[in-house]
């Protein structure tokens, strides 16, 4: 988005069927998503977050260290925290912030 400050960062939005947050699963996602050359990023902020005062898990994972930075997050389908990420999107492309329902929640002051 022209005008938007942002970080370098690709951030891609995986839905998956459920994220439970459970060792088995993580690990699966994990070893999955390693093959692919993805490792689980280690931050807390990484397994969890909190859209709309809900706290929801997710899971997010980054290239190797020297690849291009991207963070790909794994999100339930159909969950709040995966809707909230494509309505933060598309507030900040319509000027408005769903969080607050704000205008120019995001701009740059220009």
């Amino acid at each position: 988005m022209p005008g938007l400050p942002a970080k370098d960062v690709i951030d891609i939005q995986v839905r998956v069927v459920s994220v439970t947050g459970e060792e088995a699963q993580t690990a699966r996602l994990a070893a999955l998503m390693a093959r692919i050359g993805f490792r689980l990023r280690p931050e807390p902020w990484s397994r969890q977050e909190l859209p709309r005062g809900a706290t929801t898990r997710k899971l997010v994972f980054a290239p190797h260290v020297g690849a291009r930075p991207c963070n790909v997050h794994l999100r339930q389908d159909g969950g709040p925290g995966a809707r909230y990420a494509l309505l933060f999107r598309s507030g900040t492309v319509c000027g408005r912030c769903p969080k607050r329902g704000t205008r120019g929640a995001r701009s740059s002051g220009a």
